[in-house]
């Protein structure tokens, strides 16, 4: 496979190859951004060639090779941002918006710097000329910080000079902090666009300072989502500035927060479709209840509590459990609003890119001019004391000002003393914690619902559907290991936790080194037992086991990875020693049990496995299922029979039992009732991630011993139609 530009750059390090395709491609699409920068770029690598030619040694040849790979990679940005405005409408949109925006960096100052003046002096007039000297003072302003971000948006590789005006721009304290923090936002995407080093400097610049809380924190956000994976080797400073801000102990704390908020945010689709599925109809169901701000109240008599005098507290029961879920989830960090507000994007203030990054401030011209005094203190009690992020406090003021009208005053009033519904109304909004979090909401809906959003490097999703290669996923990034290694463990137990389990073997694979963490490892295996990476596991536990661990949990890894591995001897001898060392418990007994029978050691397995069922009265299914089994690997399918027609007769049937009635059936010669137990179970929870032909392989020795022939499962695959 021929390299990539960025490979030939990044990997190879080749300047002359890379020049050349750089050049070809700039001719194919006809791109002119760069042009001037190409012909310096091959002037001075020409230059250097040429004296090595004549075999003039330079001292210093690796530090000017350095600084023309360097340019030649920044040039390579150059011409992906202009093939990207070109190919993509909302940068082409973004890039005609910049063009006309006046470039002077003065111009820049005094036009932010004078919002600020402006609303000053208007604090000075009476109440009338006050509101509409703000009013027309926050239009004109919205307007130019919308031009302002466009034309950062596209901006291309920034000089020193430009990186030193921004820096002071962002920090200054004449200018207004929204503003601040919606410049850091538009580097930020920029960033995540086509990286340039000195932009991301900005930002780690940013957070390393002692700024406002809402600025570092919006600031760590682009750092870590525009990390360079490759690029790193070219810019050297970028490792040196981590080294130097993420040795201190709090600031990893906040970087470990900031990769569980950003999980917790790539995860809100499914969040969302959770509670459509299994919350919502509790509420359609139950419309006879009203929530107050603090209390589920019954509006009326309903017809259910006449007919049954205990349906009212049994919906009140089940209301309060499914409010509750709520907020144990938003409390978590699930963003249980994604889902509602998702479908209130669609109006003009979305059309602006800026708008989806400006905190919510009830003086934005949008806001301002659909309020009325009726509504005023109900938005105030909102942007300080609700739990929605700016995005949705917008979304929800212009759907609130669509119905205001037809609001009862006692409605108003209620609103106006904070959230109610239920919801914890008592946040800090201004905690560090809700800064990260509600910003990276505002992200969050950007890159999923914007019109655009489809032109746009998305860092929350993966990329072509491979677990983990989403941005999101900072921890995964090698140059950032390198730096916080001891904080992985934490972050792979959550991840394992949340049954991301692909996370967990991408992050400790590439965590684990010459030193061996015996929890990193036992995660690690688990997660392979987990995918159904039975080797992996089986080696990944055994060498901790080689190596003298005896941990429990490191040796039922084992034990289970030697038994999905059909390793049924070497199972048994694991699950008797995890047994002998920790204790006998019933799990266990079963396990070696079924392990013995699979063996064909099926009296020395029975023998537990009867005790058990003894002592429980015969009512442990798990038990019943193993005897069962025994029964079938003991070549007696007709006591098998009876066990098994019990457990799909009973409430508590699982996929399984249909699987393995119907092998009891097929090998009876009950083949039209195999067959209809076949499908069930083809078509069970249990099979829906599995093909049956799986199970037939995995089974293939009891179904032989029992006579079944090779060419009956042929024909058992036709009869039940899969392939």
């Amino acid at each position: 496979m021929k390299p990539t530009i960025k490979d030939t750059i990044v990997i190879d390090r080749n300047v002359g190859e890379a020049l050349r395709m750089l050049e070809k491609r700039m001719a194919e699409l006809h791109l002119s951004a760069g042009k001037d920068m190409l012909e310096v770029v091959k002037a001075d690598y020409q230059l250097m060639l040429d004296c090595f030619e004549r075999g003039i040694q330079d001292p210093n040849g690796d530090e000017v090779y350095m600084d023309l790979l360097r340019r030649t990679y920044n040039l390579y940005n150059t011409v992906r941002l202009d093939s990207i405005l070109n190919r993509r409408v909302s940068f082409s949109q973004a890039k005609a918006i910049a063009d006309s925006f006046p470039k002077d960096k003065d111009s820049i100052v005094s036009t932010l710097e004078g919002y600020v003046q402006d609303c000053a002096m208007a604090s000075l007039l009476d109440e009338t000329e006050q509101k509409e000297a703000i009013k027309k003072a926050n239009a004109v302003h919205q307007q130019y910080v919308e031009r302002l971000f466009n034309y950062i948006m596209v901006s291309g590789q920034w000089s020193d000079e430009t990186t030193s005006f921004y820096l002071s721009l962002i920090q200054s304290p004449t200018i207004d902090q929204n503003d601040a923090q919606v410049i850091i936002s538009a580097i930020t995407i920029s960033l995540l666009t086509v990286f340039d080093v000195n932009k991301w400097l900005v930002l780690a610049a940013i957070y390393e300072n002692n700024n406002p809380m809402r600025l570092r924190y919006r600031a760590l956000v682009g750092i870590m989502l525009s990390l360079p994976e490759g690029e790193h080797v070219l810019f050297p400073e970028v490792k040196s500035v981590l080294q130097r801000v993420f040795t201190n102990e709090e600031a990893r704390r906040e970087l470990v927060e900031l990769q569980m908020n950003l999980y917790y945010c790539s995860h809100a689709e499914a969040d969302s479709a959770e509670i459509e599925r299994d919350i919502m109809p509790t509420f359609v169901k139950n419309n006879n209840l009203k929530i107050t701000p603090i209390s589920i109240e019954e509006k009326e008599e309903s017809i259910d509590d006449i007919l049954d005098y205990g349906a009212t507290d049994r919906n009140l029961d089940e209301m309060e459990a499914k409010m509750k879920k709520m907020r144990d989830m938003q409390m978590s960090g699930s963003d249980i609003f994604f889902g509602g507000f998702s479908k209130t994007k669609q109006c003009s203030f979305f059309y602006q890119i800026s708008n989806w990054f400006v905190p919510f401030y009830p003086d934005h011209p949008y806001v301002a001019n659909l309020i009325d005094a009726s509504l005023y203190d109900v938005v105030r009690s909102l942007s300080l004391y609700g739990t929605f992020c700016d995005s949705d406090v917008y979304s929800f003021v212009f759907s609130l000002s669509a119905i205001s009208n037809q609001l009862p005053d006692n409605v108003k009033e209620m609103m106006a003393n904070g959230p109610s519904g239920g919801m914890p109304c008592d946040v800090d909004r201004n905690s560090p914690a809700y800064i990260k979090l509600f910003y990276l909401q505002n992200l969050y809906r950007f890159f999923m619902l914007y019109q655009g959003h489809k032109d746009f490097t998305n860092p929350f999703a993966d990329v072509d559907g491979v677990a983990g290669s989403g941005r999101f996923l900072f921890f995964g990034n090698e140059l950032l290991h390198d730096v916080i290694v001891s904080d992985y463990v934490e972050i792979e137990r959550f991840f394992f936790k949340n049954k991301k389990y692909e996370y967990v073997v991408k992050l400790a694979n590439m965590s684990l080194g010459d030193e061996t963490n015996v929890e990193e490892v036992s995660l690690l295996g688990h997660s392979y037992m987990k995918l159904g990476l039975y080797s992996d596991a089986y080696k990944t536990f055994m060498g901790l086991v080689d190596k003298g661990c005896n941990e429990a949990s490191v040796l039922r890894g084992l034990a289970d990875a030697l038994f999905m591995l059909c390793k049924y001897d070497e199972a048994a001898e694991a699950y008797n020693r995890l047994i002998l060392e920790n204790g006998e418990t019933k799990n266990l007994v079963v396990c070696q049990s079924i392990a013995l029978v699979n063996s064909g050691k099926v009296k020395d397995g029975f023998s537990g496995l009867f005790k058990i069922d003894y002592e429980e009265n015969g009512k442990n299914l798990v038990v019943k299922r193993a005897i069962a089994w025994g029964y079938l690997m003991d070549v007696k399918p007709l006591e098998a029979e009876k066990i098994y027609d019990q457990l799909v007769e009973g409430n508590n049937a699982a996929g399984v039992d249909f699987l393995n009635i119907g092998y009891t059936k097929w090998i009876l010669h009950k083949t039209k009732e195999a067959v209809s137990y076949l499908k069930s179970y083809a078509e069970s929870v249990d099979a829906a991630d599995r093909n049956i032909l799986n199970d037939f392989n995995m089974d293939k020795n009891m179904l032989e011993i029992n006579g079944i022939k090779s060419y009956e499962l042929k024909l058992m695959v036709d009869a039940l139609g899969v392939s």
